[in-house]
């Protein structure tokens, strides 16, 4: 766990000055355009669809009925750390905004958030929410842990790529969003404990 939070954090660190003070634009316009290559109607509608489980109603909806599926199961730590984990990653994302970076508006295909752009919040929810989810029912229900294991990361994955294929993001947005996410995901695991009561 140590090494996973020291290795967020330094990930975090670098691509926050690597957009502040240098320049990842080709990065970004590479990363942007390839995703945006695989463009098609029948992709374009659904993941305009699957990016809304990244935001907030859509996160609020998934952490109470986990929360409130641990409480009736009498998990009472599982249930107050997920919600815990729900509210840290909407508060801990809006305070980082405080980097005031622009939406790539150029390339957006879907309608352009107010709010800045890095990091990505959707990025965050992705691993810090459905990651705490994933866990939460791994805990309640261990059958399903090994297709959680392999099936969360890639849902994560999905989630944050969604935004820049949407051009409402830039991909160092997405990943500095995924560090941010890791850190309050292992707070929350960690404050949860390993035990079922």
């Amino acid at each position: 766990m140590r090494l996973v939070v020291a290795l967020s954090i330094a990930t975090f660190i670098a691509i926050s000055l690597w957009v502040t003070v240098g320049n990842p634009a080709s990065f970004d316009l590479a990363g942007v355009r390839l995703l945006q290559s695989l463009s098609s109607p029948t992709l374009d509608e659904l993941v305009a669809y699957f990016t809304h489980f990244g935001s907030t109603p859509g996160v609020i909806i998934a952490v109470l009925v986990t929360g409130g599926w641990a409480a009736l199961r009498h998990d009472r730590r599982l249930a107050l750390c997920t919600l815990a984990v729900g509210a840290a990653n909407e508060l801990i994302y809006s305070l980082l905004k405080l980097f005031q970076r622009d939406r790539p508006s150029e390339f957006a295909t879907f309608s352009l958030p107010t709010t800045f752009s890095f990091p990505s919040g959707h990025a965050v929810s992705a691993v810090a929410v459905y990651g705490m989810i994933a866990y939460a029912f791994a805990r309640l229900h261990p059958r399903s842990r090994t297709p959680l294991t392999i099936g969360m990361p890639i849902f994560a994955l999905a989630l944050g790529l969604s935004r820049p294929y949407l051009g409402l993001h830039w991909p160092t947005d997405i990943l500095a969003g995924f560090a941010v996410g890791t850190l309050i995901l292992v707070g929350g695991i960690r404050a949860a404990g390993s035990t079922s009561r």
